[in-house]
């Protein structure tokens, strides 16, 4: 029989009577996944659950002082009811896709507007600025303490996806969820200088070397750097490390979309969108595959660099003005 239950109500009932619970983040995890499935498993471990984290990728050093970090696994077993936190799309969990795709119990949990709903259960809240705000709201619900240390991880799911409360999409509730996190022992000054104040020698050097490589387009005006192998294997630097360059290619004066080819194998590279003003990328992205946020949007294409951006580039026409 179905279940009258609101999606998060019924979310939150599954977790409340669930034994075992796999938490799945997406690959290449960035803040919001972090945080919020790390408050997710310090929220359920507390009530004596088995619970699990995977993920494919592990967590970026940048991030590896939150608790619980050392805790994610990188091999998968479908022996839980699976819950993904952030996943747009199920080819995003790793080896968990197969599983979820034949029919395993899975609750989905996001704030994507590209995600069409894979899971047995979807909350997909697309005006949520943060999944760490779905997550507040689920632990609320469930009558669940927020420790100080589960008030770190969900802040700083709030402060990295909403741009340390810049984007236009952060809302009157993620100031005041943000505000209650506070009181309740978020460390956010700590938190902010963890994250944004300080950086690697290599990531500083990496830097440099993706400014080098800018080139803008002129109709329409699109920033564009490049990120290959070579300059990773040269600056000393990782994958985790391109995370946010992008940001330099959108805050140029006069620019409409910043694009990031990050280069990840010989004919693969990760496509990274930015946009400013009512430019929106997320439907160039989904052109190509990929998805995300009206304003940031990501793909991941084959090729040369060089016909990679030719094919982006014309995505963006096509598809960003509409």
């Amino acid at each position: 029989m179905k279940s009258s239950l609101r999606i998060p109500d019924a979310i939150a009932a599954e977790l409340t009577h669930a034994d075992a619970v796999r938490i799945i983040l997406h690959r290449a995890p960035d803040g919001d996944t972090l945080g919020s499935c790390l408050a997710l498993y310090l929220a359920l471990s507390a009530l004596e659950k088995n619970v699990t984290l995977y993920c494919t990728d592990p967590a970026p050093a940048q991030y590896s002082f939150l608790p619980g970090a050392n805790r994610i696994e990188n091999r998968f077993s479908s022996s839980a009811l699976l819950v993904t936190v952030d996943c747009a799309d199920v080819s995003m969990t790793g080896e968990a896709a197969a599983a979820i795709k034949s029919g395993a119990r899975c609750l989905v949990i996001d704030h994507h507007r590209s995600n069409q709903g894979y899971g047995t259960l979807n909350w997909i809240d697309y005006e949520a600025a943060a999944a760490a705000e779905l997550v507040y709201d689920l632990l609320v619900r469930m009558s669940l303490p927020i420790t100080p240390d589960i008030a770190d991880c969900l802040y700083v799911g709030l402060v990295t996806d909403t741009g340390r409360f810049s984007f236009d999409y952060t809302r009157p509730v993620s100031m005041r969820i943000a505000a209650d996190l506070i009181e309740r022992g978020a460390h956010f000054t700590e938190l902010c200088h963890r994250i944004f104040r300080q950086r690697s020698l290599a990531k500083t050097r990496l830097i440099a070397a993706a400014l080098s490589s800018l080139r803008v387009e002129s109709e329409p005006r699109v920033a564009v750097m490049t990120i290959t192998l070579d300059m990773l294997s040269r600056c000393g630097a990782s994958h985790e490390d391109t995370e946010a360059i992008i940001n330099y290619g959108i805050e140029i004066d006069g620019i409409e979309v910043a694009v990031l080819l990050h280069q990840f194998s010989e004919s693969e590279y990760k496509v990274s969108f930015r946009s400013a003003g009512d430019v929106r990328v997320d439907t160039a992205a989904q052109s190509l595959g990929g998805g995300g946020h009206f304003k940031a949007s990501g793909c991941t294409l084959s090729g040369s660099a060089q016909e990679i951006l030719s094919t982006v580039l014309r995505a963006i026409r096509e598809h960003a003005y509409r």
